[in-house]
C-alpha cells in the first residue's frame, strides 16, 4: 500500500538541525547534502512499508502506535504514526541521543 507521508514542522527543524550542524561543524557539503539526501531515500522507503515496521520498543509510544525507521546509511531514524492513508512523521532523532525523553518533552 502506498502512503503518503508528511513530515511534520517538528520533524523538518530535526533534520534541518542536523544538516546545519554538520555544515557548521566540518564545513562539508557533501556530507550535508548526503543526510538530505538519505532522509529523502528514508521517507520514500516509508511510503511503502509503512506498516511493515515495529513499533517503538517504548510502552507509552507503542500504545500510542509510533513505529521508527532507521536512514539506509546514516545513524538517524524518523518517528512516526500511521493515520489511515497518511504517515505521519513526527520526529527524526540520532541514534544515539534518548529520543524517548526528548520526544515526550517536545510533544508537550
Amino acid at each position: 500500500m502506498a502512503y503518503r507521508v508528511v513530515i511534520t514542522p517538528l520533524a523538518k527543524k530535526h533534520l534541518e538541525s542536523y544538516i546545519s550542524y554538520t555544515l557548521t561543524k566540518y564545513n562539508n557539503k557533501q556530507a550535508a547534502r548526503a543526510i538530505r539526501d538519505d532522509a529523502q531515500k528514508t521517507k520514500a522507503r516509508l511510503a511503502d512499508a509503512a506498516e511493515n515496521l515495529a513499533f517503538c520498543d517504548d510502552k507509552i509510544l507503542e500504545k500510542n502506535g509510533y513505529r521508527k525507521i532507521m536512514f539506509e546509511k546514516h545513524d538517524f531514524f524518523m518517528v512516526y504514526r500511521v493515520c489511515g492513508k497518511e504517515v505521519i512523521v513526527e520526529a527524526m532523532y540520532h541514534e544515539l541521543q534518548d529520543f524517548e525523553s526528548l520526544f515526550a518533552q517536545e510533544k508537550d
